[in-house]
C-alpha cells in the first residue's frame, strides 16, 4: 500500500480529495492531510511519502515552489498537481520537478483516477516487488459493509443479467469509472466482474432447471447466454455438470 499526503488549503477542497475515491481500492492509503505547505513539508522530514497530491494555488509556498522543493530534498516522493483551467500552462512548467500528472478544476472522479492509476504505475516501476494494482486483498479484513455506489453497481448487474451488460455499461449506470468500478467489485465481492456476473446467472440457472419444466435453450436465453452450447460449456465449468445433468439431480417438480 503506498503512503500519500493531501495538501490543500481550502478545507472543504481538502475533505473533497479525502472522499473523491476509495484509494485503499487503488492501493493507495491517505497517511495524512495538510492545509497548509509548511506542515507537510515538516511531516516529510520525519515520515516517508511515495506520493503528494496538492492545490498549486496556496499561500506562502504554492504548488510549483513546493514540487521543486520536494523533488530536491525528498526525491523519492512524487507529485501530482491540481490546477484551474487558467493556471494549467503555469502548472505545466513544472514538468522540470519531476510532476508526474496534473488535474484541472472541475475534479472529475474519473480524471483523478486516471491520475492514480498514472501514479500507481510510476510507483510499481520503482518498486517492481509490488503488483500493478497490488496489496488490495490487505484491506479486505478492513471491510465492514459495501458502499452504496459499489451496491448500486452490484443491484444492476443482479437486475440485468439475462441482458449483454459490459462493464462499462454498469461503470456509466454507477457514474464510476470502468477501471476503478472493476477494483472496487474484486475487493468487496473477491471476485472479477465477469465472475460475478458469472456466479448471478448461474445461479439462476440452478433455480430454473430446478423449479421449471422449460427447455435448457430456453433457461440458457433467459439468464445471458443466446448460444446453447456455450452455456452448458459454462454451466459445466462453473458446476462441474451439465444443465441436464444438474436438473436430473435436483429437480424439484
Amino acid at each position: 500500500m503506498y503512503k500519500l499526503a493531501l495538501c490543500d488549503d481550502e478545507k472543504r477542497s481538502l475533505n473533497l480529495l479525502s472522499k473523491i475515491v476509495d484509494y485503499s481500492a487503488l492501493g493507495f492509503e491517505v497517511a495524512a492531510t495538510f492545509t497548509r505547505a509548511t506542515d507537510l513539508i515538516a511531516h516529510l522530514k520525519e515520515n516517508r511519502l511515495d506520493a503528494v497530491i496538492m492545490d498549486i494555488k496556496m499561500p506562502v509556498i504554492n504548488g510549483i515552489d513546493l514540487a521543486k522543493i520536494i523533488q530536491s530534498d525528498f526525491p523519492e516522493t512524487k507529485v501530482i498537481l491540481i490546477s484551474a483551467y487558467r493556471d494549467f500552462e503555469y502548472a505545466h512548467s513544472a514538468i522540470k520537478y519531476d510532476v508526474v500528472s496534473y488535474i484541472t478544476k472541475p475534479i472529475t472522479q474519473a480524471d483523478f483516477i486516471e491520475a492514480l492509476f498514472k501514479l500507481k504505475k510510476t510507483l510499481d516501476l520503482l518498486s517492481p516487488s509490488k503488483e500493478f494494482f497490488g496489496e488490495v486483498g490487505a484491506a479486505k479484513s478492513e471491510i465492514s459493509q459495501i458502499p452504496e455506489q459499489i451496491q448500486t453497481a452490484l443491484d444492476f448487474i443482479n437486475e440485468h443479467y439475462a441482458d449483454d451488460i459490459s462493464l462499462n455499461d454498469v461503470a456509466a449506470h454507477s457514474f464510476m469509472h470502468p477501471g476503478y468500478l472493476s477494483q472496487l467489485i474484486k475487493k468487496y465481492t473477491n471476485e472479477n466482474y465477469i465472475d460475478y456476473l458469472t456466479n448471478v446467472r448461474i445461479k439462476k440457472a440452478k433455480e430454473l432447471l430446478a423449479l421449471t419444466d422449460e427447455k435448457i435453450a430456453v433457461i440458457g436465453t433467459k439468464v445471458g447466454y443466446n448460444y446453447s452450447q456455450y452455456f452448458h460449456k459454462i454451466f459445466k465449468q462453473a458446476t462441474g455438470v451439465t444443465p441436464h445433468e444438474y436438473r436430473k439431480t435436483n429437480r424439484r417438480v
